[in-house]
């Protein structure tokens, strides 16, 4: 069944409804128009707010970007004053119509390097680390959401965060000394060369046989006369005794003033002793002749010895001689001994004992222990 919207009751309800449908979009209507005008009204106004908020913006950004120059001042001058020398330069302008500033440093180092004998190798390395300024800005927009049916009124509010990164510049400067220290090592090596020198001093032998008579026989001596020489003990005469062993060569007996001798001949060529002919006619050669004397006390007559020598040729041709001068030792033996120059071409040497008799009896002149040395 279909029901008309006005029934056939009496139809001043069915205005009634109608006129109360206008009324009820009257004042929604009504309403509407002051949501629309209070809109219209915050429209307005928000582009002022916004106005407003990027002032502030802008007003945060400037004063966060001056206070990051002054730290940047304030670090870059306390870093520069650590330098041992250094100049700052500070010129303050306008970049682009933002406030800027210009730091200039002038760092001036000085390394006194002492005049050693050490070589000083030195090496520095500047790193320099700059953190740029950067801002970021973050600006949410206003919405604003209208539901027909149910009236909702959604306000975001703008959040603005500004991130401020402060400019940082750090200048490490990094010096590194190198010393190198140079050691000469100065090697000596000595070479001590050992010369072993081996001196062979040559004792020369003594030339004459049976020198002390202690052979008991008077040869290879040949008495030359007149009054014989003897071999004595102490018995002839008992004021001498031998100086060495148990012998030594007695003047004699003589009942006249006559003397006595002994001779022996020495050859010195080739085979006998070794001398050579160039030897011995370099004329570097000496003689050399030693004894020891007694001469008697016991008488108030002092009888005397001497030695003399004969320097002959290979065929026995005398070249020349030389004698002992006679000393008087009536106490004790008595060492003598002389030297005299080889004479060039000799061969042969006569070594000759001579006695000479003062007075009395005996010939009391005694020698020991001769000696006859050629070098």
């Amino acid at each position: 069944m279909k029901v008309s919207p006005c029934s056939d009751w009496s139809s001043e309800p069915c205005h009634s409804s109608a006129q109360e449908s206008s009324a009820t979009n009257t004042i929604i209507q009504s309403n509407n128009n002051a949501w629309v005008e209070e809109n219209n009204d915050k429209i307005e106004t928000n582009p002022n707010k916004t106005s407003a908020l990027r002032s502030l913006l802008y007003g945060i950004l400037l004063g966060s970007l001056l206070s990051g120059i002054a730290l940047a001042i304030v670090l870059t001058l306390w870093l520069t004053s650590k330098q041992s020398t250094s100049m700052q330069m500070i010129h303050f302008g306008f970049c682009c119509t933002i406030p800027c500033i210009h730091v200039f440093s002038t760092v001036t180092t000085t390394i006194i390097t002492s005049v050693t004998t050490t070589t000083t190798t030195t090496t520095t390395t500047t790193t320099t680390t700059t953190t740029t300024t950067t801002t970021t800005t973050t600006t949410t927009t206003t919405t604003t959401t209208t539901t027909t049916t149910t009236t909702t009124t959604t306000t975001t509010t703008t959040t603005t965060t500004t991130t401020t990164t402060t400019t940082t510049t750090t200048t490490t400067t990094t010096t590194t000394t190198t010393t190198t220290t140079t050691t000469t090592t100065t090697t000596t090596v000595s070479t001590t060369s050992t010369t072993e020198t081996t001196t062979t001093t040559m004792i020369p032998p003594n030339l004459l046989i049976n020198p002390g008579a202690e052979d008991g026989i008077i040869f290879p001596w040949i008495d030359g006369g007149p009054v014989t020489a003897r071999i004595d003990n102490g018995s002839i005469n008992t004021g001498c005794h031998p100086y060495r062993g148990d012998k030594y060569f007695h003047g004699g007996i003589s009942s006249t003033d006559s003397n006595s001798n002994l001779t022996q001949s020495i050859l010195l060529l080739n085979d006998t002793h070794g001398y050579t002919e160039a030897q011995l006619d370099s004329g570097n050669l000496s003689v050399y002749v030693s004894f020891y004397e007694l001469s008697s006390h016991l008488s108030s007559t002092i009888d005397r010895a001497q030695i003399s020598l004969a320097f002959r040729t290979l065929n026995h041709s005398l070249i020349s001689t030389t004698t002992t001068p006679t000393l008087t030792f009536t106490y004790n033996w008595t060492f003598q001994s002389f030297s005299y120059p080889l004479s060039v071409g000799t061969r042969y040497i006569d070594y000759i004992m001579i006695f000479n008799k003062d007075s009395g009896q005996h010939i009391d002149a005694c020698l020991d222990d001769n000696s006859l040395k050629v070098y």
